[in-house]
Order: structure tokens, then C-alpha cells, then sequence
């Protein structure tokens, strides 16, 4: 059986990358609205007035911001999974065996209720131990080579941060019709730590990423340096 063709994972990188940057620019703004509409509500609290067309105003602005997040998120998931998806595809090129999982799985995993809450974490750590360079398959280690890699603890608070932020972000959506003065200030000190949790998991997600694309861009590199010296 051929052995699939290693795909270069430059452009899709770049992609996700690109989404990330643009992401971290409105969550900077988010968080300066959401630290402005937490004094707000606090000076309410405290017995100022303001009038009905300035927090109209402030709510639109709110959710002009939480639209464009909320569409960027969408971007985020689709570049973020068809690197995921490409970078699992090279595994195979690297003559590995005995992978528990698969590409499909790699993203299919993300849709399915309860599993999508470990299996993502699980993929990614096997999918790190494959790509990583320092342990290239030969004949003697009949693919099971790349098993003697570790993950780092960073792919595991990535996927912390990154389920947190989600659940944290979907929880939010329940309190977005708050009314209640107190319920307001929650809801404000709620999104401001949301938005930073979110920052956070981008840093985590660009830097494993980043490094998941150099192992396998240096595995394929020492790969073909072999085959041209045999």
C-alpha cells in the first residue's frame, strides 16, 4: 500500500494564525467595553442615573461586538479543524503505526455530546507524539518508534483553557437578558474574565499549532534527508 504524500501545512498555519490575530484585536475592544459597562453598572449600583438612549447606545455597541465575535468564532472552528484534519493526515507519511485514532476523528470528535469533552485532548497528545522529530521510524522499530515521545504539559492546558472558555462562553448565554442590578454585575464581571479566559486559549492554541507544524515540517525534512542518503 502507497504511503500518502506529506502535505505542507504553511498555508493553513497561516489561516489560523491570521483568524487568531483578527480575534485578539476584538477581544481587546470586548474587554475595554467590558470593563466600561462593569463601571457602569457599578455607579448605578451606587445611585447614578443615566438615561434610556445611553444604555440603548451601550447595548448596541455590546452586541455589534458579541455579532462579530461571535462570527469570528465560527471562522476559528472551520481554519482550526482543517489544520487539525491536515496535520493528522501526515502522520501516516511518517510510517507510524498503531495510531488509536484517525483524521476523521480528529474533527469529528468535536460534535459528538460528552466525547467532544476528552477526545479532542487525546487526539491532539497522540497526534504531538507522532510529528515529534526526534524519534523517526525505521525498520527495527516497525512504526511503534514515535510511542517513546512525551507530550508537554502545554497541550493539556490548552485544552483546559480551550473547554473552559466554551463552557464558560455557552453559560454566558443564559444571562445575557439579565435585568436585576446584581444579576447585571455578575453578568458584567462574568464577560470581562470571559474575554481574558479567551485570550488565553488563543496564545495556547497559536503556540500548539506553531510547534505541531515545525515537528512535522522537521520530521518530513530528516525523512527525506534519509531517503536521499540511502
Amino acid at each position: 500500500m502507497k504511503t500518502p504524500e506529506y502535505a505542507g501545512l504553511s498555508t493553513r498555519v497561516k489561516w489560523v494564525l491570521g483568524v487568531i490575530a483578527v480575534s485578539v484585536l476584538v477581544a481587546v475592544v470586548g474587554i475595554v467595553y467590558d470593563v466600561l459597562q462593569l463601571l457602569i453598572v457599578l455607579d448605578v449600583a451606587n445611585g447614578m442615573q443615566i438615561s434610556v438612549e445611553e444604555a440603548d447606545s451601550f447595548d448596541a455597541i455590546m452586541g455589534n461586538i458579541g455579532a462579530l465575535q461571535l462570527l469570528l468564532w465560527v471562522i476559528r472552528v472551520i481554519v482550526f479543524l482543517t489544520w487539525k484534519y491536515g496535520a493528522f493526515r501526515n502522520l501516516a507519511s511518517f510510517h507510524v503505526h498503531a495510531l488509536k485514532y484517525s483524521a476523521g476523528e480528529a474533527v469529528g470528535a468535536y460534535f459528538i455530546p460528552i466525547l467532544g469533552y476528552y477526545r479532542p485532548l487525546q487526539v491532539m497528545r497522540e497526534m504531538w507524539k507522532a510529528s515529534d522529530p526526534t524519534n523517526l521510524e525505521t525498520e527495527e522499530s516497525a512504526g511503534l518508534a514515535w510511542m517513546r515521545s512525551s507530550c508537554p504539559s502545554i497541550v493539556i492546558w490548552w485544552w483546559i483553557v480551550f473547554a473552559v472558555d466554551s463552557v464558560f462562553g455557552w453559560a454566558l448565554l443564559l444571562g445575557v437578558d439579565a435585568e436585576e442590578l446584581d444579576a447585571l454585575v455578575v453578568l458584567s464581571w462574568a464577560l470581562l474574565f470571559s474575554d481574558v479566559l479567551t485570550l488565553v486559549s488563543f496564545a495556547l492554541t497559536c503556540c500548539v499549532v506553531y510547534k505541531v507544524s515545525n515537528m512535522q515540517s522537521e520530521k518530513h525534512a530528516m525523512m527525506q534527508s534519509q531517503v536521499v542518503m540511502e
